[in-house]
């Protein structure tokens, strides 16, 4: 098959997508001809197993399947995945092949939530062992005799990740051993989330699309929760078929916003928070309370019980924004007025 240029066109959404400077390595694509490809992350539930994937975006023409190795570390998780798409786009099918991922969890309970510098510490740390254990279970071949690494090509490494103590040198010594993988695209989280945390994904990612010499493109995982919420993995793990135009709610621990969907990729962002995000809420509320992060889950189970035994309402909390002429959201009154309260509980 002849060698054709890569062709990425994320679209400039100034809402929801990547800055195209953020399209990264543009090298020539060894098996297909990639076509105005968008891709977004999120993670889903499925078959009882929690995947990290990364769904094809608008309008992918391929002439044969594409292997795509995905990497997430916006905040306190580091996750890879690898994956077979095939077909045209909507109508696309996905199959996970293999994926890892460590959670921080633990490391950022004393902070009471995600400290960054922790964050892309833990993140550099564990990413190359996280690659390794995602393309073991993916089954995937590759070829440990081209593991040549240029002195020029070395340098560039260490250059990208020079702000990662000791990450090049792990993923030098990675590449020494398992070689080149085919990989088709390589797709990582760009935004949102916390930057000292996404710089550790986009440098990784760059560094081994130079060695494995594979196109790599940034994405916003915002829109990857929009696609796994449309997600069917009884529909032939394909994306379901939904009238537009949608509205989308996103809710996460740092953002909640509505969003206009005219078609797939046409976004308008028509409502958002003024101040925290609902999970953002939750986390500090819990905090309040003497729960250990992340507390959120905690307040929803504690609410729910309460509910369920018809316990009294304990006190009146405000309900902002209900009167409002758009589309925004306030939960800050809602997080004080729990603070105020908590104290002169008997």
């Amino acid at each position: 098959m002849s060698i054709e240029p890569a062709t990425v066109l994320v679209l400039l959404d100034t809402i929801l997508c990547p800055p195209p400077e953020l399209l990264l390595g543009q090298e020539p694509c060894r098996k297909i001809n990639l076509t105005f490809v968008v891709i977004g992350s999120s993670p889903i539930m499925m078959m009882k197993r929690r995947y990290h994937i990364f769904a094809i975006w608008q309008c992918v023409r391929y002439s044969t399947a594409m292997i795509i190795l995905s990497i997430e570390t916006s905040c306190d998780e580091t996750a890879i995945s690898l994956l077979r798409a095939e077909g045209e786009f909507p109508h696309a099918t996905y199959e996970i092949l293999g994926d890892a991922i460590w959670s921080q969890i633990d490391v950022h309970k004393e902070y009471g939530g995600v400290f960054p510098a922790l964050a892309k510490r833990e993140h550099a740390a564990i990413i190359v062992p996280i690659l390794n254990k995602a393309l073991a279970e993916s089954g995937l071949e590759s070829d440990p005799t081209e593991n040549e690494v240029s002195e020029e090509m070395k340098t560039k490494i260490i250059n990208l990740l020079e702000r990662e103590p000791g990450l090049a040198d792990k993923l030098l010594s990675f590449f020494k051993e398992a070689g080149i993988t085919e990989i088709d695209l390589i797709a990582v989280t760009s935004g949102p989330g916390l930057e000292p945390a996404l710089w550790v994904g986009v440098n990784f990612a760059k560094a081994l699309a130079l060695l494995w010499n594979t196109p790599v493109v940034g994405v916003n995982h915002m829109e990857g929760h929009i696609l796994a919420s449309v997600y069917d993995v009884e529909r032939d793990d394909q994306l379901s078929d939904i009238p537009f135009p949608a509205i989308s709610l996103l809710i996460s621990g740092g953002h909640t916003e509505l969003i206009l969907m005219k078609d797939w990729g046409d976004y308008e962002k028509i409502g958002q928070t003024r101040d925290d995000a609902v999970g953002e809420a939750y986390d500090k509320v819990a905090r309040l309370l003497g729960i250990s992060y992340p507390g959120g889950p905690e307040v929803a189970r504690l609410a729910g019980e309460a509910r369920k035994r018809e316990l009294p309402q304990y006190t009146e909390l405000p309900s902002p924004m209900l009167h409002s002429k758009d589309l925004d959201f306030s939960f800050l009154a809602l997080r004080q007025q729990s603070g105020t309260q908590w104290p002169t509980r008997p």
